[in-house]
């Protein structure tokens, strides 16, 4: 609440300050004072009492997005941050902060008066385009001459207006519908429960013969596939970790807290460091690929490669590829660690898909460790930006 109520402050000095952006005092580095500050006491409130937001039945995570959606009617100006706007980490002082500075950038970006898009992609934004258009349409909808009629009930009926409140309305039911569709073919799969057959009640004996069969099938399909990637480690991930261990033998560690101290790489070596990168398959060998960048490659060195020489497209597709299981929690976590020593380029994060990949495969994953190091990653990003 009070992340919502300093963003609107900071929203409304905003309005005040585009008339002149071009030649503003933010241009010159002069931030005009807030002409006020609210901050509410959660704690104290006889209302809340430091409660906090939830998913209660009949909701879902998309109301966090509608209550974190900037208010049309003020043209995008009006904008609101908290947990309860953070559907990726609700109820947590993190999402709070998250949404601030979200609403921050938001702020700037109508202040500056940059053009196109908001680089957003831990949380989608409204473009303020769009927002304007939208306000534009409804004040001209206010404007034209509309031909609603008022019937006996006291409704509006026909019209311009009332035609596009019953379109909002239809498409909003279409839209409810066909999640709640959704979830019932999806409960329907997980229980093996056929068209014909009632979702409740006990199932028969025949169906649960079937849904065991399929468990131990894929049990054994499991281990099959560990046995596979085990054998695939012992020999191919053994010659790939050779390979990196053989090219860096001669680099020396990196001296962590003195920078200025490493020498870089040989031009050769550092080449076929890169080159490198695109034959190896395995776990081991990335793992044995990553250390080596972490440990062996300078700060500088190691930047170029990221940014300049397709080192992070080459790590979003390394990061698209491990596996969720214990099998590849350490190169993960690897990897995490190295995205936080590089630059937070956003237009190199952007083409690389990196950021989207961070969002729809860690911050939800099921290890814990590495949801937070995936966090750290998109809270530094973020504060950049």
């Amino acid at each position: 609440v009070a992340a919502a109520a300093v963003a609107a402050v900071a929203a409304a000095a905003a309005e005040t300050a585009t008339a002149a952006a071009t030649a503003s005092n933010w241009v010159t580095g002069e931030v005009t004072e807030p002409i006020a500050v609210v901050c509410s006491r959660w704690g104290a409130d006889p209302h809340s009492r430091g409660s906090y937001s939830y998913v209660s039945v009949g909701a879902s995570g998309d109301d966090y997005d509608e209550i974190g959606r900037p208010e049309p009617s003020s043209g995008g100006r009006l904008l609101f941050a908290g947990e309860h706007t953070c559907k990726e980490h609700p109820d947590t002082v993190g999402g709070a902060m998250l949404t601030g500075w979200r609403a921050a950038r938001h702020a700037l970006h109508i202040m500056t008066g940059e053009p196109g898009e908001l680089f957003d992609e831990v949380f989608a934004l409204a473009d303020p385009e769009d927002l304007n258009e939208e306000d534009e349409d409804e004040e001209e909808s206010d404007s034209e001459d509309d031909d609603e009629e008022i019937d006996e009930d006291g409704n509006r009926v026909g019209g311009k207006r009332g035609r596009k409140k019953e379109e909002k309305l239809r498409v909003k039911k279409e839209r409810k519908e066909k999640v709640k569709k959704e979830k019932g073919e999806k409960r329907r799969r997980g229980r093996r429960i056929d068209d014909d057959e009632e979702e409740e009640g006990p199932e028969d004996d025949e169906h649960a013969r079937e849904r065991a069969r399929r468990k131990l099938e894929e049990e054994a399909l499991a281990r099959v596939e560990n046995l596979r990637r085990e054998a695939t480690e012992a020999t191919v991930g053994k010659e790939e970790v050779k390979r990196v261990l053989r090219l860096m033998a001669d680099a020396p560690m990196v001296d962590k807290e003195n920078p200025k101290a490493n020498k870089p790489l040989a031009v050769d070596t550092m080449d076929a460091f890169v080159a490198l990168m695109a034959d190896l398959e395995t776990v081991s060998g990335r793992r044995a690929f990553v250390v080596a960048a972490l440990e062996q490659v300078p700060g500088q060195q190691r930047s170029e490669w990221a940014l300049r020489r397709d080192g992070l497209t080459g790590l979003t597709k390394w990061l698209t590829e491990v596996s969720i299981k214990e099998s590849g929690k350490e190169l993960t976590l690897l990897m995490l660690q190295l995205l936080l020593t590089l630059p937070a380029d956003y237009k190199v994060l952007r083409s690389s898909g990196i950021a989207k990949i961070m969002q729809l495969r860690f911050a939800t994953h099921p290890k814990p460790d590495v949801r937070l190091m995936a966090r750290r990653c998109a809270h530094r990003w973020t504060q950049v930006q």
